[in-house]
């Protein structure tokens, strides 16, 4: 969960990852914040990277990070600190951020908005929320690399996370459903809303 200091490899692990991250050439004329609520396997880094084709934004992942951590041997305790920090920095120089994780824990929100309002800008809230079996049918085809064992291993952490779901009321500007055949449309819709300021 949350630290408030880092270690000296997850401080190493914090400046690699800012390089490494994509930062679009243009800024976004009204700087926001995009924060998505879904589950694992929900497709919350697929809906992400289908809105940075058509608005400039910073992508910063929890997962990345999770697998850089991994590979110096460290666990992933610190993984979203790192992830906010690295997104703090790029908001602050301007760019808009998008925090790939899931995003409706009330700490994990706070932190968002307090982030926001210290730059003065706005948060957009989406949904990424497809039928349980489309979730659990992508889990089973999963290339299980790094970050799950087995297939088991990634069903057990969906459920895990979705039993301790805070169910947190938050003002969405847009619900995906990754498995529907108009994912391109929900896309350009959301799109819209966040270059109109929704």
């Amino acid at each position: 969960m949350k630290t408030s200091e880092l270690s000296r490899v997850e401080a190493e692990v914090l400046e690699e990852y800012r390089k490494q991250v994509l930062v679009p050439a243009k800024k976004s004329k009204r700087q926001f914040l995009l924060a998505p609520v879904g589950f694992v396997g929900s497709g919350k880094s697929t809906v992400l990277r289908e809105l940075q084709k058509k608005l400039p934004f910073v992508i910063v992942s929890a997962d990345e990070i999770r697998k850089l951590l991994k590979e110096r041997g460290e666990g992933y305790d610190a993984a979203h600190e790192i992830m906010f920090r690295a997104g703090e920095y790029f908001a602050r120089q301007g760019d808009s951020v998008a925090y790939d994780t899931h995003c409706g824990r009330t700490w994990k929100k706070e932190r968002i908005e307090r982030l926001a309002e210290e730059i003065s800008t706005r948060v957009f809230w989406i949904q990424v929320h497809p039928p349980e079996e489309y979730i659990i049918q992508k889990l089973r085809a999963y290339p299980h690399t790094w970050l799950f064992r087995n297939v088991a291993h990634a069903i057990e952490n969906y459920r895990g996370h979705k039993a301790g779901d805070e169910h947190l009321a938050l003002p969405f500007i847009c619900t995906f459903d990754p498995s529907r055949a108009d994912v391109e449309k929900q896309i350009e819709e959301a799109a819209e809303r966040i270059r109109s300021g929704a």
